[in-house]
């Protein structure tokens, strides 16, 4: 189980098109050396956001996400997020946003999510699968979910995301990311009057959710 749940996590998350595309003819030592380097750059912004006020923590969110990024698009990056996850969510990613608490989240909204065009969108929500994987391996302990909570959310959010496990979608999808959704996806804009966070999510008109970016 535990194998199938970080192949099957790390893959949807590696074959997301809205973070970008990786390199596949990096040298493999390259890639090592790489993958440390940014590893070493992801603790340093989560210790700066860590240790900054919640006046200044969103000021910080943007260099966190650009690591956690640069990571998703390597192999072995998925694997170096999880052992973070409590780092990341302690640093305060999550915090002033639905993502805070993992036992509301929805598993068929990861869809929208996962197939953004923006993103940051992208980038928190494998941040939170990520952290939900961590929990459903033991490796991580949260106060608001269980191990068992945490596998039974995520075999219900590989279900629902298989298309992009296995590279079904449509020459239209992947040409433009959440184009299924317009309309009806989750969107992106400046909100000044929020409290201090990453991202948080609202009803929008059709009953699913935007996506509200604070100010850095």
């Amino acid at each position: 189980m535990r194998a199938v749940l970080i192949i099957a996590t790390t893959g949807i998350l590696r074959s997301v098109r809205g973070i970008g595309v990786s390199n596949p003819e990096v040298n493999p030592d390259a890639e090592t050396n790489n993958l440390d380097a940014l590893a070493a750059c992801l603790d340093e912004s989560v210790a700066e956001m860590a240790t900054a006020p919640s006046c200044a923590k969103p000021g910080k969110i943007r260099r966190v996400l650009d690591s956690v990024r640069d990571l998703l698009l390597h192999d072995g990056g998925c694997a170096l997020i999880e052992t973070r996850a409590s780092a990341l969510e302690r640093a305060g990613i999550f915090e002033g946003s639905d993502w805070a608490s993992p036992h509301t989240l929805i598993p068929s909204l990861t869809t929208y999510s996962l197939k953004s065009t923006n993103p940051d969108t992208v980038i928190i929500e494998a941040i939170s699968e990520l952290r939900l994987l961590a929990i459903a391996l033991g490796d991580y302990e949260h106060a608001d979910m269980s191990a068992e909570s945490a596998r039974h959310y995520l075999t219900q959010m590989l279900a629902i995301n298989l298309d992009l496990l296995f590279g079904s979608q449509s020459e239209a999808q992947r040409q433009q990311p959440g184009r299924q959704a317009r309309g009806r996806a989750p969107r992106l804009r400046m909100d000044a009057g929020r409290p201090p966070g990453a991202l948080r999510r609202r009803p929008g008109n059709h009953g699913l959710h935007e996506f509200i970016r604070f100010p850095r």
